[in-house]
């Protein structure tokens, strides 16, 4: 049969899926609501309004992108920096490991903290008690073991060490 002579009707596919459509308005009223035009970058010391709304939980990581606390405003630098994952995304929790487990709800409590203080990044590390990355010398109501006490969240590194 010669090309183009088919008797099958061709419809083009659709560029965006209904779903995607409906989270996308659902996004644009969200960022309306949560972000006036003269919001500034959460980033601390970074004086640009921001552009974007960057997503800490990533869609590939099961996060979602119309939860107000899984969308932080940054300028178009800092959201094109954070997706090459710089270890200060973590401590600022701007960024979360698929793997944490503490709800979104008091990750951002925490953000919002961390970025209000506008603590140095030097001063954040993670604690193994609370399971996320807090200000140095914070209160705890209890001490993590000995054992859990390591220099920061578990790496590659000690998951293999702990499976051998």
């Amino acid at each position: 049969m010669p090309r183009g002579t088919s008797r099958l009707k061709r419809t083009p596919l659709p560029q965006v899926s209904k779903k995607r459509q409906r989270e996308n308005r659902e996004r644009t009223e969200m960022k309306k609501t949560l972000f006036p035009p003269w919001t500034r970058c959460a980033v601390p010391k970074c004086k640009r309004l921001y552009q974007d709304v960057h997503e800490p939980l990533t869609r590939a990581r099961g996060g979602s992108i119309t939860d107000p606390d899984n969308s932080v405003p940054v300028c178009r630098r800092h959201n094109s920096e954070l997706t090459l994952e710089p270890d200060w995304g973590y401590r600022l929790a701007l960024l979360i490991h698929e793997w944490e487990r503490t709800p979104l709800a008091v990750l951002a409590s925490v953000r919002r903290q961390l970025l209000a203080d506008e603590t140095p990044v030097e001063d954040i590390a993670y604690c193994h008690h609370c399971r996320i990355w807090r200000v140095v010398g914070h209160d705890c109501d209890t001490q993590p073991d000995e054992e859990t006490v390591r220099s920061g969240p578990p790496s590659d590194l000690d998951i293999h060490e702990e499976q051998s």
